[in-house]
């Protein structure tokens, strides 16, 4: 989001490049829009080719699995609980700056993105981070991000060491 709002300076295809990063880390190699979306005849992405979408994807559907499994803990259920809400709200602000990025690549003139730029600079926080809505100074699973979906995977995992 740094390098658009830098581009909103200088030129719509330095702008219409990094929103194609921005699409290709999301999707990944196997994404819908994946490719040289700014026609400058290459294909540019920035990640691993992954993408960000499946990796959220696949660490949601394990903590369901998890969950599910017959000889699941209680912290395990609660916590893919929390991993599921924090994956969920990672998906919904991931697709939310693809499609900014996307009105990126169809406008015409840097006079027409700056709007688009304002929304991948508000959001990619949001995408890490989360958000503390409700103002309590924390930011809880059903308020959190991929790194409180992280978080709570890892507390899927912990085992407790109890002194008698």
């Amino acid at each position: 989001s740094g390098f658009l709002q830098d581009a909103l300076d200088s030129d719509l295809a330095e702008a219409r490049r990094h929103a194609e990063h921005i699409i290709n880390v999301i999707e990944g190699k196997e994404g819908k829009h994946f490719g040289d979306l700014d026609g400058d005849g290459m294909a540019q992405n920035p990640g691993d080719g992954f993408g960000l979408v499946p990796y959220v994807t696949v660490l949601q559907e394990t903590a369901v699995a998890a969950a599910n499994a017959p000889d699941a803990t209680n912290a395990i259920q609660i916590h893919s609980t929390h991993v599921v809400m924090a994956t969920d709200n990672a998906l919904d602000w991931a697709a939310q700056i693809e499609a900014a990025a996307l009105q990126i690549l169809a406008a015409n003139s840097v006079g027409e993105i700056e709007t688009f730029v304002a929304t991948i600079t508000q959001l990619s926080p949001l995408l890490l981070n989360g958000s503390d809505t409700n103002g309590d100074g924390e930011v809880a699973p059903a308020e959190g991000g991929i790194f409180t979906a992280y978080q709570h995977a890892q507390y899927m995992a912990a085992i407790a060491v109890v002194s008698e």
